[in-house]
């Protein structure tokens, strides 16, 4: 079993957090832990560098962005993941403020370097 922590911003409050993901079967990804951290932690213990390729799944017992409790998350184009409260499709990234629309699921996540 293989684990891996992405790092998101809340799209509320512009705060970071870590999603802890585990890979419970091949390709497919259980998200069900979330953390408050610091950029020097994230970077610090290489979660700037993580890769995930697969279906994502939000674990039975998941609590939501621990900085406003939204249970979904998605990634804008520049590569960043965001809280995402599950309802608005138009959505703003808290780390470039591009203002997205909504779409596909997302199948993989690649750190986007700079935290």
């Amino acid at each position: 079993m293989e684990v891996a922590i992405v790092v998101g911003r809340c799209n509320k409050t512009g705060e970071m957090y870590g999603i802890r993901f585990e890979e419970r079967s091949t390709g497919v990804w259980t998200f069900d832990w979330a953390f408050r951290i610091r950029p020097e932690a994230a970077h610090r213990e290489g979660y700037d560098r993580t890769v995930i390729e697969g279906r994502m799944v939000r674990g039975e017992h998941y609590p939501g962005c621990p900085c406003c409790g939204s249970l979904g998350f998605f990634l804008c184009g520049c590569g960043r993941v965001n809280c995402w409260d599950g309802e608005r499709q138009a959505v703003t990234c808290a780390w470039c403020k591009e203002r997205i629309l909504l779409g596909d699921p997302i199948t993989s996540l690649r750190a986007a370097g700079d935290i």
